[in-house]
């Protein structure tokens, strides 16, 4: 039983490497988590700069 779960477990992974490698728009939504974290990450960098060089504010 634990042989065919860890066998059918590699094909699953092999399978899926496969379909990464041939399938750009497969690709693109198996990346796309990431990019949109980067994003989030860079929208809140810039707002942390905005925020450090707003003097006007009196930090309430």
């Amino acid at each position: 039983m634990i042989t065919a779960t860890v066998v059918t477990m590699i094909l699953s992974i092999v399978v899926l490497i496969f379909v990464w490698i041939f399938s750009p728009a497969f690709r693109a939504w198996t990346e796309k988590p990431k990019y949109t974290m980067l994003e989030r990450n860079e929208m809140f960098e810039r707002q942390l700069d905005r925020e450090s060089n707003d003097h006007a504010d009196n930090h309430r």
